[in-house]
């Protein structure tokens, strides 16, 4: 779950922060979708420059948040 790029703290705790959110939204709501997911960031938790599209989020899951979501 952690990020081991060369970038910055910064960029390691908006990492971290996305990964979080969204292994906790898919765990409280486990029916939703990728549109859902991408919402929930940008709407409720005002994350607007998180970058995920619903199309990236599915691509998004699988590599980053394969640990907290079965």
């Amino acid at each position: 779950m952690t990020y081991f790029g060369k970038k910055g703290k910064q960029e390691q705790a908006r990492y971290n922060r996305l990964v979080k959110e969204i292994i906790s939204y898919v765990t409280n709501n486990p029916k939703v979708t990728s549109a859902d997911i991408a919402g929930q960031l940008a709407i409720n938790k005002k994350m607007k420059n998180h970058g995920l599209t619903p199309q990236k989020i599915g691509f998004f899951i699988p590599r980053n948040c394969k640990d907290g979501i079965r």
